[in-house]
Parts: C-alpha cells; structure tokens; sequence
C-alpha cells in the first residue's frame, strides 16, 4: 500500500537526480523561459510534476510552455485533461498541428522510417515555437533507459556509436535539446507514475509501434538484463567511458576500401 512518505521519499530521490542533471549539464539555471516537448505518456506528465516541485524547492523562476504536437498520427485522447495537468503545476499548454509528417509517412518517403520522419518534425516545430517564444532551451522527457537504447539503435541502425546527450547543442549552440530525466532509470518513472495516481496516458497508441525499432531494442536489453542484472548497471557507466583508443574512428578514411570485396593493390 502506497503512503505519501513513499511519495515523497521517491520524489526527493528523483528531484536530487534532476539537481545533478542541472548542476553538471547546466539545463535549467540560467534561462527565464522553457519549452517543454509532451507527448500525453508517463515519462512526459512525470517530467512536468517533477520540475514542478523542483521549481518550488529551489525558488526557480521560470516558464515553462508546455507543447503537444499533434501529427493526424498519434493523436491526445484526453486534451482537457492534460490540459488541467499541466496549468495546475504553474505551466502554460499548447497543442501545436503538424501536418507534413502523416503525408511523408504515407507517401513513404525514403529511407522509410516512420520514427525518424516524426521526430525530426517534431523537433522542427518545437525549435520554431521555442524561437517565437524567445526560449532556447527544449526540454524533452528522456530517461537513462531511453538513452542506453540509443546507443545500441545507432550501432544496430545508424552504423555509429553514439547516443543522446543531456543537453544538446543545435545551430551551434542558438538552441539546445535538454533532457532533466537523463540520470533517471525508466523504472523510477514508472513507480513514480503510480505512486502518484498517474495511472492513464493521455496519448493514443501509435499505429507503427509493431514496426518501431526502438521497441526491438528495448526487448533485446529487457532480456540480457532479466538474465544478468548487473548489466544494467554496468551500461550506465560504459556511458562515461569511452576508450577511443580501441575504436575504429583512425580507420574511417579507408573503410571503403576495407570492406570492398576484392582488394584494390597497386602496382
């Protein structure tokens, strides 16, 4: 049985994790105005209440405009409702209409990825948004989890390896993509959620989640991790450690040639 100690005891571990974030990645101090990308799920509606609270701990004084883009595809089951959600914890709502990514993805364009279609819009959008709105700071709700996946979806995909920052520079550094949840496991978000009667996403399923890599990704790590706990762990620190010493990057010049079929010798 819940109790509101076990709320609070959560909410101060996760709103020290968002401290650090802040304090190391320097993604809320220094700007009067945010924009904060939601889309109606857990992660999303977790994020707001946190920086919330974490705006009244810390006597912060900022803004944060709330933005759900809209695309035809994945639609907001319940706008009133995130609505409430949202002005009740100090913030400003806004539903925004995208109307090119549900065309490109029906005309299939190449490379047919509805994921990347979708989230390089969004993104476009919320950057315009922020620049009407005189913010330079978008912030997008996700976790440690969310990142790891990354990581392994550019090596199984993008053929690189990377993965998402905390904060994000764009345009040479005019606008960053910031992320307060960076430093939180998705189960945290979860318990969170349920601890404080978030029970219900406001977002509708989306009709290509059966085709969604990440989705792939993430069953691929549930299973290594159900086998070996430890490797869950373990990823959050391989993050930090980055030994391009016994990377291939030096080679990157003569790849090509590398994995031609035939060996091109000259005389």
């Amino acid at each position: 049985m819940k109790s509101r100690k076990d709320v609070l005891r959560l909410r101060e571990k996760l709103i020290m994790s968002l401290r650090k974030a802040d304090i190391y990645f320097n993604l809320l101090r220094d700007d009067p105005s945010f924009v904060a990308g939601i889309s109606g799920g857990f992660d999303s509606l977790v994020m707001l209440d946190l920086l919330h609270h974490y705006k009244e701990k810390y006597k912060l004084n900022f803004e944060i405009f709330a933005v759900f883009i809209d695309n035809g595809i994945k639609h907001l089951k319940y706008p009133e409702k995130l609505e409430n959600y949202v002005i009740r914890r100090g913030f400003t709502f806004h539903i925004l209409h995208d109307c090119e990514t549900k065309k490109n993805i029906l005309l299939r364009e190449k490379p047919f990825n509805p994921c990347f279609i979708c989230s390089r819009n969004r993104k476009r959008i919320l950057i315009d948004f922020a620049s009407s709105h005189k913010a330079k700071r978008i912030l997008i709700a996700h976790n440690l989890d969310d990142i790891i996946e990354t990581l392994f979806l550019n090596m199984f995909y993008s053929r690189e390896i990377s993965t998402m920052l905390p904060s994000q520079p764009l345009f040479k550094g005019k606008y960053f993509i910031s992320r307060p949840l960076s430093l939180v496991d998705r189960s945290f978000i979860l318990k969170y959620a349920s601890l404080n009667d978030i029970s219900e996403k406001y977002e509708d399923t989306c009709p290509y989640e059966s085709v969604n890599k990440r989705k792939l990704t993430q069953e691929f790590l549930k299973n290594l991790y159900q086998l070996d706990p430890q490797i869950h762990k373990n990823l959050k620190h391989t993050l930090f450690n980055c030994n391009s010493d016994f990377l291939w990057g030096r080679y990157k010049n003569i790849k090509e040639a590398l994995f031609r079929p035939r060996l091109n010798e000259r005389s």
